[in-house]
């Protein structure tokens, strides 16, 4: 429920090199794409390196938006199907 700009204001503080969204939510009955506000997100966040897209509305996850140079991404039912050890910094 906060804005944009605050959302934005908090990232920066905490300087996350991932990111896990969504690409749609639904409000009143209805369906918003949120795809220009992600790569918006992942523009002005330096310290971002990869996005996980999560299930939106619909339960599947779309197709990601066009991301930066150096931004990577994956759809969140492909990392559960790859097997790896999580490397906490």
């Amino acid at each position: 429920d906060m804005g944009e700009r605050a959302v934005l204001d908090r990232f920066r503080q905490i300087e996350p090199a991932a990111l896990l969204t969504v690409t749609s939510t639904a409000y009143g009955g209805k369906t918003y794409d949120r795809k220009d506000v992600v790569a918006r997100f992942a523009a002005q966040l330096p310290s971002l390196r990869h996005v996980v897209f999560l299930p939106g509305v619909g339960g599947a996850a779309e197709s990601p938006c066009e991301l930066p140079a150096g931004v990577g991404s994956s759809i969140w039912s492909e990392v559960l199907r790859t097997p790896a050890e999580l490397e906490i910094e």
